[in-house]
């Protein structure tokens, strides 16, 4: 069904409704947006060899104080040696 015939389907008051709940999350959106982070690991695998292999992984955090204290999952970080966002 197109954009157009969905928006033809709603009712008046639930299209009010509708605009509200997304100028609200818009709103949401725009205030909390820059405290999300990107938090990307690095972490050594057991020794296979000469030179441990590396693995790679990434999640998402949320900066929580003016000076950047960022909380995330402990899944993100556990057993890392090295992180940065």
């Amino acid at each position: 069904m197109e954009a157009a015939n969905i928006a033809g389907t709603v009712a008046a008051g639930d299209a009010e409704l509708l605009d509200a709940y997304s100028k609200v999350v818009t709103g949401v959106v725009a205030r909390v947006g820059p405290a999300v982070v990107h938090v990307r690991v690095k972490k050594r695998m057991p020794r296979r060899g000469p030179t441990p292999p590396e693995f790679e992984g990434s999640g998402s955090g949320v900066i929580i104080t003016p000076d950047g204290y960022v909380v995330t999952n402990s899944h993100v970080i556990e057993d890392v040696g090295r992180w940065w966002t």
